[in-house]
């Protein structure tokens, strides 16, 4: 097997040193915003996001979307498999991930994070170094969550949501779309498509995605 990365900004060269760590070449990077055959930490762009829709291209072939913002993720991962592309999972070998937890086709496991036996991780989840998913916590598709976070025991984290740095999560729920500020506390439930911050945590107003917190 051999990957394609696409997207070579800051996710998806993560995404490649994780695949290096499982040794899976990296043949290189799809990105619209770099010329064809710029070199990005040593693999060359392929071309833009249009690749997949070449006859041929995607077929048989496997995947990763390094992209941050969860929608655009979800997005362009559809598009691999409508192509008839394969979307793989990026877990680092120095992840402990239990093994009877679960975790959905497209999800980034970077090294020194913790997946409690009883979790289970959507697709094209992403979570970044030093998190820890509790026992029986359910991650939504496209969840997304930074730096350190904590998600205790049979925590729900809705599809889409972005949950900043630092931040922990009590045995709550948390809706679909929402934003949660980095270094917030959450330990009563955030209703669907709000962006909340503080300790403890409380709703502001509506998550705007125009920008994207990623």
């Amino acid at each position: 097997m051999s990957i394609i990365i696409i997207g070579a900004g800051a996710h998806g060269q993560n995404l490649a040193t994780v695949f290096d760590a499982m040794a899976v070449p990296v043949v290189g990077f799809l990105d619209d915003t770099k010329p064809i055959s710029t070199s990005v930490i040593g693999r060359p762009v392929l071309g833009g996001f249009a690749c997949l829709e070449q006859p041929g291209f995607a077929h048989g072939q496997s995947f990763a979307v390094g992209l941050g913002h969860p929608a655009r993720r979800l997005a362009v991962a559809a598009r691999v498999i409508a192509a008839g592309g394969r979307v793989e999972t990026a877990v680092h070998p120095l992840a402990a991930l239990s093994p009877y937890a679960h975790v959905g086709v497209g999800c980034y496991v970077p090294a020194f994070c913790r997946i409690s036996p009883g979790a289970r991780l959507g697709s094209g989840v992403l979570i970044e170094s030093g998190t820890m998913i509790g026992f029986e916590a359910e991650l939504g598709d496209g969840a997304t969550l930074g730096l350190s976070v904590t998600v205790v025991a049979r925590s729900q984290i809705g599809a889409g949501c972005f949950i900043g740095a630092g931040a922990v999560v009590g045995a709550v729920r948390i809706g679909a779309g929402c934003i949660i500020g980095a270094g917030a506390a959450v330990v009563r439930d955030i209703p669907a498509g709000q962006r909340a911050y503080g300790v403890p945590a409380r709703p502001v107003g509506p998550a705007d995605w125009s920008r994207s917190p990623v």
